[in-house]
């Protein structure tokens, strides 16, 4: 004998048989909506990398091979600065063999001494 529950499930196969394409086609729309929000993801990743950029663009003091920011009196990477256009502040570095070392982050350049604008402009005065 078949029961009431049996009769419902025969008639949602039913029902999705009679809407495959309408299945087919929603998954496809599916699709299409995860690949058009993985773009806006990528373009707004690269509008945000291009704001920031802009942002410093014309900003950067070049003293003596070495390059700041106006205002700020810790170096820059000059790698990074020049070809990326990003601020990457170098990180001192202590090395008992040769002293203070100035090491960039992001691209692992380095300078053999770590100096500070003001020490800079000291020494050019």
């Amino acid at each position: 004998m078949v029961s009431i529950g049996d009769g419902v499930e025969l008639l949602k196969l039913a029902n999705k048989a009679a809407n495959a394409d309408l299945y087919i086609k929603l998954a496809k729309w599916v699709d299409e909506v995860q690949e058009l929000k993985a773009k806006v993801e990528n373009l707004e990743e690269t509008n945000k990398d291009l704001r920031e950029q802009l942002r410093f663009k014309g900003e950067f003091l070049r003293i003596s091979g070495w390059v700041f920011i106006d205002g700020d009196d810790e170096p820059l990477c000059s790698r990074c600065s020049g070809i990326d256009h990003k601020p990457v502040h170098l990180l001192r570095q202590r090395k008992p063999e040769t002293g203070d070392i100035a090491f960039c982050p992001q691209c692992k350049n380095y300078q053999p001494r770590y100096r500070t604008r003001a020490s800079l402009e000291s020494t050019l005065n």
